[in-house]
Order: structure tokens, then C-alpha cells, then sequence
């Protein structure tokens, strides 16, 4: 059996695009031969190609395309609520999509008033891992209801639910009525429960959710990721 590094180069592109970036820096880390090679163009293609195979088409004509920065704008494992998630209601007077340089997207989700609230979006093709899920948002002082609501996250696998427990968290009575919650500072609300993706699963979607579907109108929640 031949040793590693009597393989063609081609041998260790094709194994390298089964990891992940986090494979990848520490690989590089292990010799000189292995540094130069994550530099390789062709292997974060290949590793976008596996991880992200729901891309069919990819415009790499531009000048100064890099598959690498391509790979690394797709493995970011956060969603922007403006522009990535799919908001029930998502018009005025409901929603307003706010631009803004107080979100790293450019853009916020602002409610106006729901009784039927439901943000929900997919974080695609995520490594396995633990991982502790995180909302950012804020609470104007016009909010104006004094409910529980809920967030959820579940996994998923060629577009059907896996069974797998639902990790779910409601938020206590009174939460976004507290007087620390409506001074309109932007706050991490942070899920108690880690989600697990085993190793069998391979790159799974993760479905997040943020809702409250009842008879109660809500208003004065501005959503960033």
C-alpha cells in the first residue's frame, strides 16, 4: 500500500473535498506539502461541490473568482432574517424590510402587527457537530403583547423531517415586556438546549424557527439573524 504522499495530487484533491474548513486548517497544519495544498483552488471546489450540491450553476467566470471565498460565504452557518428566511405575512402593514448598518446584512426584519407569527428559514448542508443555536433581535418600546413565544430547531435531510428530537424553547411569561428587553438594544437570545448532528448524518440542513400562532396581535420586534 502506497504512503500518503505517494498518492497524485489529484488522490488527495478528491479525498480533501469530503471535509470541512475546519478539517482543512488543521490539515494544513500538519506539514508543508498539506499548507500548500489547501491553498488549491481546485480543492474548495471540489468541497463546494460535495457539501453544496443544491448550487447547480456557479458563475465563475468573474475576475478574481475564488472558490474558496465562494465556499466560506456559504459555510457561514447563520441566516439573515430580512433576506434568507421566509416570514408569513411579509408586507406592510405586517413586516418591513428596514435598511440599516446595525446588521451585518444591510437589512432587518421589522414587525408591525401579527397575531400569526412565523419566521422560519434552513441553515443548508451543516457539518456534524454540537452546536448552540442564537437569535439576534430587539424589542421596541412599542411592543405590545405579553406572550410566550417559541423557538424551534429541527433537522432535516433531502428536504424531510429527520427523527430526531425537535430541541424547542418558549420564552418565560412577561419576557419581551421586561424593561431591560424594550430599551431597543439589540439582544442574543440564546437556545438552552445544544443541537447534535451525529456523524451517520453527514451535511444536514438545520430548520429554525421563531413563532406564536394564535389569536393575540404582536407588534415592536426587530429581527437581524
Amino acid at each position: 500500500m502506497p504512503r500518503i504522499f505517494e498518492l497524485p495530487c489529484e488522490i488527495h484533491c478528491e479525498i480533501m473535498s469530503n471535509l470541512t474548513e475546519y478539517d482543512i486548517q488543521h490539515l494544513g497544519g500538519t506539514c508543508h506539502y498539506f499548507k500548500l495544498l489547501t491553498q488549491n483552488q481546485d480543492v474548495w471546489k471540489g468541497m463546494f461541490k460535495t457539501r453544496f450540491i443544491q448550487f447547480k450553476t456557479v458563475d465563475s467566470s468573474q475576475i478574481n473568482f475564488s472558490w474558496k471565498d465562494l465556499y466560506l460565504e456559504k459555510a457561514l452557518l447563520r441566516l439573515s432574517a430580512a433576506q434568507d428566511m421566509s416570514i408569513a405575512h411579509n408586507n406592510a402593514p405586517y413586516w418591513e424590510i428596514i435598511q440599516t448598518r446595525e446588521s451585518c446584512y444591510g437589512h432587518t426584519a421589522k414587525l408591525g402587527s401579527v397575531c400569526w407569527l412565523d419566521v422560519n428559514g434552513i441553515i443548508k448542508r451543516v457539518p456534524p457537530g454540537v452546536y448552540q443555536i442564537q437569535w439576534r433581535m430587539r424589542v421596541t418600546s412599542s411592543a405590545q403583547w405579553n406572550e410566550p413565544l417559541d423557538f424551534t430547531a429541527s433537522l432535516e435531510k433531502n428536504g424531510k423531517p429527520l427523527e430526531t428530537p425537535i430541541i424547542k424553547y418558549t420564552t418565560p411569561d412577561r419576557f419581551y415586556r421586561q424593561k431591560e428587553m424594550k430599551g431597543g438594544s439589540w439582544m442574543i437570545a440564546t437556545l438552552p438546549e445544544h443541537l447534535k448532528i451525529n456523524d451517520s448524518f453527514g451535511f444536514t440542513d438545520v430548520r429554525l424557527s421563531h413563532e406564536k400562532k394564535s389569536g393575540q396581535w404582536k407588534s415592536g420586534l426587530v429581527k437581524s439573524k
